[in-house]
C-alpha cells in the first residue's frame, strides 16, 4: 500500500472493508486507494526481477495471489482503485 500513495499527502486515506459471507462461507477484503492505476494482470505475470533478499518490496501481490481464491483489481469511476481478495473457508 505504501506504493499506491507514495506521491500523495498523508491525509489521503486508504480504506479497508472486510466482509464475512455465509453462503458460501468466505472472507472478502477490499482495499480502496487513490493511487495511480496500474496494469494488474501484467504485474501478476511479471514478478520482481530482484532476488527476494534484495527487493525492498513488490512481493505483496504474489503472496496474495498464492493465498487468495479470487484476486481482482478495478479502477473506479471516482479515480480510486479497489483490490478485492476473496478466500473461501
Amino acid at each position: 500500500m505504501k506504493y499506491a500513495h507514495k506521491d500523495l499527502p498523508p491525509s489521503v486515506s486508504i480504506e479497508v472493508e472486510v466482509i464475512l459471507g455465509q453462503s458460501p462461507q468466505r472472507l472478502e477484503i477490499r482495499v480502496w486507494d487513490s493511487g495511480a492505476p496500474f496494469d494488474f494482470e501484467r504485474r501478476l505475470r511479471t514478478p520482481s526481477s530482484l532476488p527476494a533478499d534484495q527487493a525492498e518490496g513488490g512481493r505483496g501481490l504474489a503472496i496474495m495471489q498464492k493465498i487468495a481464491d479470487k484476486l481482482s483489481y478495478t479502477r473506479m469511476d471516482d479515480n480510486r482503485n479497489c483490490l478485492t481478495i476473496v478466500k473461501f473457508y
